[in-house]
């Protein structure tokens, strides 16, 4: 089984990357993302 194994915490601090995927799985994305304060996304 494949799967994603890392510091999370450590990335997410250092990630500068508007969106960054992480991981893609089959019925699964795990993704990292920097806002400003107070930007809305959206859906």
């Amino acid at each position: 089984m494949k799967g994603f194994a890392a510091d999370i915490e450590k990335l997410t601090v250092e990630n500068a990357d508007f969106r960054r995927v992480l991981y893609t799985g089959a019925n699964l994305q795990l993704v990292l993302m920097s806002l400003p304060a107070g930007v809305d996304i959206g859906e």
